[in-house]
């Protein structure tokens, strides 16, 4: 569908008589909304319905703050309406960036008392924390560590050299989906002619981009008095998330207001200056580490303080990834939020990953360097990850990691190579199902599940076929309905290590409900399933004629629970935390131009540890986009906002730049399918784990090509001119 054009997305839905809605957003980052008359908005021929969000004496926080909304018989209507809704404020000077939220007297953003009930940057839950000004925290990493005793071990390595110590700063990295934030919403009221005794209920059909299809079906239920199973969310297809859509979001909540009022469907997309200014990002951040080694090179301690801007969101923790390497109780890891004057931040791909990797594997590089010696070595000594220790081998094959230390020229071209390793949690939601139904027509799997790009159709399809004995695209997926049976949110790698195994087992209930009914029915006693049917009396029968033969039949598959169980005996918000970690290392060589100060990735290798790999293309291509969205990172991506009213400078993809083709060097993959015999399908998510080392490898190799290391990101070209002077 997708390659003829014929896939709908939710900007592609149109409905009867329906209305298109639109935002009125405050220009200023900080004030207080006196008041705000829509009355000449609601006169206006063509518009149907206004909502507010804030009231009069509301604290507006960020610039593009949805103040209400309109829905109008088209695009021009609305845009008059919002011309015509009169506001007064009482602008103050917003508090934009982490230094200036962290000023001496700087003015707090949600008041002396902080800010309960502020929106979350995280996809877990939000850790209670204290609040002191614009700070939030400290929230600890370090649970079932010995903090103190890191605290001692640098303390002593200081003095006696064994220590590196840095600050590092990455900036917002906004999630760019192909297709905006968009939803479509269609309120019904009950019907008047209801039989007696029968308790009137409305119901609503809800068209979202949305990564998180069964969720949002009870959140809309949740936060508008309905029923879960008068909720219909449909999303077939979702043009990109990458962990921006999640939940209920403002204009799914706005289209559903204005529908109720209006009593007709009501469609929002985000143009694109909305979709960068208020559509989510990666949290900046600060870190500052303290990494230690002992005398003969072992790991000996590390000392982590994050601070996270996640505007006015709260939540987002890097100290966890960080402890994901190198085994060691001796880290002490903290982190802070700094709330300032800026939209909130969402989750973002490896949330708190990327940043993590980019503070700690320079300060691994560092600290070889420092020592002495090789930091693949380094790295190699302490690591405890058997399928990242075997992917070491193959990046130490590689010319370019063998030429590493060789000539760099003299000329005007400098080039370098630089290495960094990531891991990431296995997440895995046992409620996850898939239901089933053969027919003589096929097969036909479905699922409240939803596939935005990351091939969840694909793992779905390819489960089934593997049982089944067909080809995948002879298998029928049913994504993104949640009248259907409960998928998963595609979030923290979770989706195909979920889904795939609920898959498989429907595919086996298929044949064992065969079997059964051969057996029963057909007097085949010995009757047993096997791949691609039931065998009876020494003869293969496929299932196709089996259905033929005795019936449609449907049934439903469950994620069972691992073999090897779980790393927590309980689950957090339905989630199950395994034993395995994903492992990954990337190699990068670069090539920095000593006039211009441009960078440029030449080539890039990938080893990928995450156990079996069932749909080889889905995840080279999840791999070779995760490398992608790294080097936006690392050289280009740079939100910007005017520090005297908080407003997004960076409003086109003309300021804020993302990799282009010509930008993309050869991405080598290899994945080491060894070991995770704990895990059902033997196999974990990568989708996270690919982004968490490019942005660590690509800064290594340019300080191998110039001597300088990168420590805020992204790498611009006045910055290693700069250096270079």
């Amino acid at each position: 569908d997708k390659v003829t054009g014929a896939a709908r997305y939710t900007v592609d839905v149109a409905l009867p008589d329906m209305l298109v809605g639109a935002f009125l957003r405050s220009p200023h980052g900080a004030a207080t909304l006196v008041s705000m008359d829509t009355t000449a908005a609601e006169a206006l021929d063509g518009v149907h319905a206004v909502v507010r969000f804030v009231d009069d004496g509301g604290a507006i926080r960020f610039a593009g703050q949805e103040l209400a909304a309109v829905a109008a018989a088209d695009a021009d209507t609305a845009r008059a309406a919002l011309r015509s809704i009169e506001v007064r404020y009482d602008v103050r000077p917003p508090v934009i960036g982490i230094d200036a939220a962290r000023a001496e007297g700087a003015p707090p953003v949600y008041g002396e008392r902080g800010g309960k009930g502020a929106p979350s940057a995280s996809e877990g839950p939000v850790l209670g924390a204290k609040w002191s000004g614009n700070l939030r925290g400290p929230t600890s990493s370090s649970m079932l560590g010995k903090p103190r005793a890191a605290d001692r071990r640098l303390d002593l390595a200081r003095q006696e050299g064994r220590v590196v110590e840095g600050s590092y700063r990455t900036p917002c990295q906004l999630h760019t989906a192909l297709e905006p934030h968009a939803a479509v919403a269609w309120w019904h009221d009950p019907p008047e002619d209801l039989p007696r005794g029968e308790v009137p209920r409305a119901s609503v059909d809800l068209y979202a981009s949305t990564q998180s299809v069964h969720d949002l079906a009870a959140d809309v239920a949740q936060a508008f008095g309905l029923r879960a199973r008068d909720v219909h969310v449909h999303a077939e297809h979702v043009g990109g998330a990458f962990g921006a859509k999640v939940g209920l979001s403002i204009e799914a909540r706005a289209a559903i207001a204005l529908s109720r009022a209006s009593g007709r469907p009501v469609k929002i997309v985000l143009d694109r200056a909305e979709e960068l200014a208020v559509g989510g990002y990666r949290p900046a951040q600060q870190i500052d580490v303290a990494l230690a080694a002992t005398a003969d090179g072992d790991f000996d301690a590390l000392g982590w303080t994050g601070f996270a801007d996640s505007g006015v969101a709260v939540g987002m923790n890097t100290g966890m990834v960080a402890r994901l390497l190198y085994p060691s109780d001796a880290k002490r890891l903290v982190d802070y939020d700094v709330v300032t004057n800026a939209p909130p931040g969402k989750p973002f791909r490896g949330p708190g990953g990327p940043p993590a990797m980019f503070a700690l594997e320079q300060s691994v590089d560092a600290l070889a360097a420092r020592l002495g010696v090789d930091p693949l070595a380094l790295r190699r000594k302490w690591d405890a990850h058997e399928a990242r220790l075997r992917l070491y081998n193959w990046i130490e094959a590689q010319p370019a990691w063998r030429r590493r230390g060789g000539d760099k020229g003299a000329g005007r071209y400098r080039r370098g190579v630089g290495v960094a390793c990531g891991s990431w949690f296995t997440f895995v939601q046992r409620s996850a199902e898939v239901m089933l139904e053969a027919t003589a027509d096929g097969v036909v799997a479905s699922s409240a599940c939803q596939d935005m790009g990351n091939g969840s159709r694909t793992v779905v399809a390819t489960a089934v076929a593997e049982v089944l004995g067909l080809e995948p695209t002879e298998v029928t997926v049913r994504f993104g309905h949640s009248d259907d049976v409960p998928g998963v949110a595609s979030a923290g790698s979770r989706t195909a290590v979920s889904m795939g195994p609920a898959a498989t087992d429907a595919a086996q209930r298929l044949l064992e409900e065969l079997a059964a009914a051969a057996r029963h029915e057909l007097d085949w006693d010995d009757a047993a399933p096997v791949t691609g049917g039931v065998m009876a009396g020494g003869e293969l029968h496929p299932w196709q004629d089996l259905v033929a033969r005795l019936g449609p039949v449907s049934v439903v598959g469950r994620r069972r629970r691992d073999p090897e169980g779980y790393f927590l005996p309980f689950a957090a918000g339905g989630i199950r935390v395994g034993k395995h970690l994903g492992g990954a290392v990337q190699l990068s060589e670069v090539e920095v131009d000593t006039w211009t100060g441009r960078v440029r990735l030449l080539e890039a290798w990938v080893g990928i540890g995450v156990g079996r790999i069932k749909t080889p293309a889905a995840a080279l291509s999840q791999v070779r986009g995760g490398v992608i969205q790294a080097l936006g990172y690392a050289l280009y991506e740079e939100r910007r906002l005017d520090p005297a009213t908080g407003q997004l400078l960076t409003r086109g993809m003309d300021d804020y730049r993302i990799p282009g083709i010509g930008d993309v060097p050869p991405i080598h993959v290899r994945f080491d399918e060894e070991g995770f015999d704990g895990m059902a399908g033997r196999g974990i998510g990568l989708a996270e784990l690919c982004t968490l080392p490019g942005s660590a490898s690509i800064a290594n190799a340019v300080h191998d090509a110039i001597g300088w290391r990168p420590t805020e990101l992204p790498i611009r070209p006045d910055r290693i001119l700069e250096a270079l002077s």
